[in-house]
Order: C-alpha cells, then sequence, then structure tokens
C-alpha cells in the first residue's frame, strides 16, 4: 500500500511540473 501511496504522489508531482 505505502508504493501506491508513493506512486500516486510521484504521478501528481509529475501532472505538476507539466
Amino acid at each position: 500500500s505505502m508504493s501506491t501511496a508513493r506512486g500516486g504522489v510521484a504521478v501528481a508531482a509529475l501532472k505538476v511540473r507539466n
């Protein structure tokens, strides 16, 4: 579950950068 939360945060950060 931890990895999924980390992945979501990473994707959100990428979207914000984009």
